[in-house]
């Protein structure tokens, strides 16, 4: 039936119940807005034989029988001239989505062309033509997909590391979510601070050595007081260094002159070893003198025993006594 006689509109005045069809299109500029009750939707319903959904559209929620009746009896329902503002609206912003997203997909730009897509169908779900292009577009995206990623591995495999991250990124640009993207970035940061550690270490190492060498200068250049500064410093860092702590003796030694005590325990050990060195103990006797370089690290005439004692031993081959 012709708008006016089912719908109840809200007729401006100089309209009959039953509205003309030379009169239809100045009815509908002039009245926008229609009234409907529970009554009406059901008497609509009954005489078209349609859902009340299919055609009942409403600014407010529709219960999926009727339109619920507010402000004193009355419900705000869109009619036919404002749906089809709407549908227009809605072709403008689909033509606009995909003249934008074609100059992306022909410039090789698919992640800006996706988004295109992706804004014409939550306007209209079932458009074909978007839907095609949306699989074009992922098809391209997943073959960049695979290039970055045959990149990150070369790059990975070559130690390139930064460079395997960045292309490990671009994978995670196309696909936020991309497990293997996201596995790989988190192996090759632990893979690269493990490195920076291990560098780290070894410049540690480096810069100890080069201590140590000073120190040695300084102790052969009587030094001493410097010797010990940069020693003692390198224990600090490396307490296991026995070298430098083997060095820091003499130079405390070097410090601290012997004391008539320790001369005369200095010499009864030597005379200790002698005895044992004349009986052919040599271990015995390399064990006593090592206590007197304890004592006094520089003692050269005790350093020159051991070493003779050591000779004999590998020269005999034999045990203490023989």
């Amino acid at each position: 039936q012709r708008c006016g006689s089912c719908c109840h509109h809200k007729r401006p005045p100089g309209f009959e119940d039953l509205i003309s069809q030379e009169r239809l299109e100045e009815f509908w500029q002039k009245s926008n807005l229609i009234y409907l009750t529970a009554k009406d939707v059901s008497a609509i319903s009954a005489e078209t034989d349609r859902r009340p959904a299919d055609f009942v559209d409403t600014l407010y929620e529709y219960d999926g029988c009727y339109v619920k009746i507010e402000s004193g009896g009355e419900k705000l329902i869109l009619d036919l001239q404002t749906e089809r503002s709407r549908d227009a609206e809605k072709s403008v912003l689909i033509n606009q989505y995909f003249g934008v997203g074609l100059r992306h997909y022909s410039g090789n730009e698919y992640i800006l062309a996706r988004a295109q897509w992706l804004a014409v169908l939550e306007i209209d779900p079932e458009n074909q033509d978007a839907k095609d292009y949306l699989a074009r577009t992922e098809e391209k995206l997943g073959e960049q997909m695979a290039n970055h990623a045959a990149a990150a591995k070369g790059y990975e495999q070559n130690g390139s590391f930064a460079s395997a991250i960045g292309e490990w990124n671009l994978v995670r640009t196309i696909d936020p979510g991309n497990g293997e993207a996201i596995e790989s970035i988190r192996r090759i940061n632990a893979r690269m601070e493990e490195l920076d550690r291990n560098y780290r270490a070894a410049d540690r190492r480096l810069k100890t050595i080069d201590s140590f060498e000073e120190a040695l200068k300084a102790y052969s250049e009587g030094r001493y007081a410097d010797a010990a500064a940069l020693l003692r410093r390198i224990l600090e860092q490396q307490p296991d260094y026995a070298e430098a702590r083997d060095l820091l003796n003499r130079v405390q030694r070097k410090l601290t002159p012997l004391s008539d005590a320790e001369k005369e325990q200095i010499r009864q050990m030597y005379i200790q070893g002698m005895k044992h060195f004349t009986q052919r103990n040599y271990s015995e006797a390399i064990e006593i003198w090592k206590k007197i370089l304890e004592i006094d690290p520089d003692n050269e005439s005790v350093s020159k025993n051991i070493e003779d004692a050591r000779q004999r031993l590998e020269k005999t081959g034999s045990l203490e006594g023989e």
